[in-house]
């Protein structure tokens, strides 16, 4: 597959790139290298990939064209070179490469606007900062003014930023959230994506010494917009239940391994007053990676270096927390109980800052007033007298007038097949078992009769007839519905009926069988029959027969399914190795102390007995 790899890569990257490549051709063909793809598969991944390469140098063209149109919008180019002897401030320590495409240089210097936006814009191309620069400071490089840093960085914070929401899938660039629900939960209706934000040019001035503070733009989602500017509307479909679920369900992709029941129970219990106080319970029943760090040695260097690891990470969290918005309207003890929730919510993630933040502010919308989520812990409540009411009574008394249409995907019997140890056991071939039986199933108006001889439940079942030492059919009780099996043989049993009732649902105790012809079905099929413990017997002129092995010492009853069947008579008896039961069931001391009773009662008082 490495071949496969190398080659598809030299093709699509770039524009795509090579552990997105990777992705694809894993998802198509699995992640085991020996495993070569079949050409279907190739083709499927080149297809996908050429898709892929399509839409990125779309979009890179569109980034290109929106780029042009921003700069063109802003100012004129009909009197501006290429190039400008005047300044040449703006390219200190910069060296050229001889094909002019990008611009090198082993170390920038700060004294240049150049060389600044550089280290700042590392992954930008150089020639791109060259045009924003004379874009946004045309006047300044023809000896008119000071460059004006600020707007160059916050146009290129801007773009960078739209660029990571069209990559994230985003279809609208809000730069503020939804406000919590006032009223249940809310969809937010979407809206078409706005166009790329134009540089506002400002007033001519000459800014020195001035300090400016570099937010993360990404962090304006959190700050609450006012209700007028917020489109949402009530689903009012939706009820509690689901919203557990939808929550929890989210909180489970957050924070993994945790299943989202874990988080469901603790939503559920009303030992919790509020929402939030769920979810920080069941945050901190999360098996944290603290605790990992406490087993080893209090001077370990692993444990101290990944105590650094969490103390940098829990600061850069509260950094970007109090770089928001949301911050400044909070008072103190929801200011400490923020910094609390960021540390649960850090070491719930497992020190994954990312996580630990979309955490934080579940829980900051569970805190808030409108929230309306206090219910979420809470049983469900009992429906109405009126809304029992409303229940439908049935189905109306009356013939359905549904059509009968034929199956589409009928189950054959002879279709199915044995998965473990799939064959019929002994040789190959109808008659060639070590024992063949064939019973006939027939009935008159009263009762059933197998091979003539219709079943009347014995007494004494037929177990502790054999374990009080009774071993020959002649001995066994119902006469005629007792067959003696030897131990360890293969048995085909042959079964066909006649008259009414049928087909028979027939059920053997003790052991599944292999079923080598179906009833209906003239094939035999002893390599991979279908294998069951129940079978039907077929209709009139049919047979079903069947195998097993008697390795299972004991009297297993053979009888139809249909209880009032078997109630006037449809049911044998397959005594397997009637020497060896008392072996496999010995009587222990206690035996004749189970029923002391037993033995006084009459005949009439018994009422018969059975298996």
């Amino acid at each position: 597959m490495g071949g496969l790899h190398e080659s598809l890569q030299a093709e699509f990257c770039p524009p795509l790139d090579a552990s997105l490549l990777a992705a694809i051709i894993a998802d198509h063909a699995g992640d085991d290298d020996d495993i070569t793809p079949t050409p279907e598969q190739v083709e499927d991944i080149r297809q996908t990939l050429m898709i892929l390469a399509n839409h990125a140098q779309m979009h890179y063209e569109h980034d290109l064209e929106e780029m042009e149109a921003v700069e063109a919008s802003l100012y004129s180019f009909s009197n501006m070179s290429t190039t400008s002897p005047t300044t040449p401030e703006l390219y200190d320590s910069i060296t050229m490469t001889s094909s002019g495409s990008d611009t090198s240089s082993s170390q920038h210097s700060f004294s240049s606007p150049l060389g600044f936006l550089q280290e700042a814009f590392s992954d930008v191309p150089t020639e791109r900062l060259k045009r924003l620069l004379r874009t946004a400071n045309g006047e300044a490089l023809d000896g008119e003014g000071d460059v004006d840093m600020e707007r160059v960085v916050e146009y290129i914070l801007t773009m960078e930023h739209i660029r990571d929401l069209e990559e994230r899938g985003l279809d609208a660039i809000e730069p503020t959230p939804l406000q919590p629900p006032t009223e249940g939960w809310e969809t937010v209706v979407r809206t078409k994506p706005k166009p790329i934000p134009k540089l506002a040019m400002p007033a001519k001035k000459k800014a020195k010494g001035r300090t400016i503070k570099l937010v993360d733009v990404r962090q304006t989602q959190h700050a609450l917009p006012s209700p007028a500017k917020t489109k949402v509307t009530v689903d009012a479909g939706v009820d509690t239940w689901t919203h557990i679920s939808s929550l929890s369900t989210h909180l489970a992709t957050l924070l993994p391994p945790a299943p989202a029941s874990h988080f469901t129970s603790f939503f559920h219990s009303p030992t919790h007053a509020t929402p939030a106080c769920a979810l920080r319970a069941a945050l901190a029943a999360l098996p944290s990676t603290s605790n990992k760090n406490h087993q080893t040695k209090s001077d370990s260097p692993i444990k101290r270096s990944n105590q650094v690891a969490e103390t940098n990470t829990l600061s850069a969290l509260l950094d970007l927390l109090q770089a928001s918005p949301t911050f400044a309207t909070l008072d103190g003890e929801q200011r400490d109980t923020l910094y609390a929730d960021a540390r649960l919510a850090l070491t719930a993630s497992r020190n994954k800052p990312d996580e630990a933040l979309d955490v934080v502010w579940i829980l900051r919308d569970l805190e808030h007033p409108e929230s309306n989520a206090g219910i979420y812990h809470l049983p469900p409540p009992l429906p109405s007298s009126t809304a029992r009411a409303k229940m439908p009574a049935g189905a109306p008394v009356a013939d359905p007038i549904t059509a009968n249409t034929p199956a589409r995907h009928p189950l054959v019997e002879t279709d199915l097949h044995a998965l473990i140890n799939p064959g019929a056991p002994g040789i190959p071939g109808y008659g060639n078992a070590d024992i063949n039986l064939n019973l006939v199933v027939s009935s008159d108006s009263s009762k059933y009769y197998v091979n003539g001889v219709s079943f009347q439940p014995p007494t004494v079942p037929v177990l502790l007839q054999i374990l009080s030492g009774a071993q020959q059919p002649s001995q066994l009780l119902p006469n005629g519905s007792v067959i003696i099996l030897e131990a360890n043989k293969v048995v085909e049993l042959t079964m066909s009926s006649t008259g009414p009732g049928g087909p028979h649902p027939m059920h053997l105790h003790g052991h599944t069988f292999d079923v080598v012809q179906s009833a209906g079905n003239s094939t035999f099929n002893y390599v991979n029959p279908v294998r069951r413990d129940v079978v039907s017997a077929g209709g009139d002129s049919q047979q079903m027969v069947i195998r097993w092995v008697t390795d299972n010492a004991g009297p297993w009853f053979l009888h139809c399914h249909i209880d009032w069947h078997l109630d006037i008579g449809l049911a044998v008896v397959m005594a397997e190795s009637p020497s060896d039961t008392l072996t496999y069931n010995p009587i222990q001391a206690e035996w004749d102390e189970l029923c002391p009773i037993y033995d006084s009662l009459s005949l009439s008082q018994l009422g018969g007995g059975g298996l």
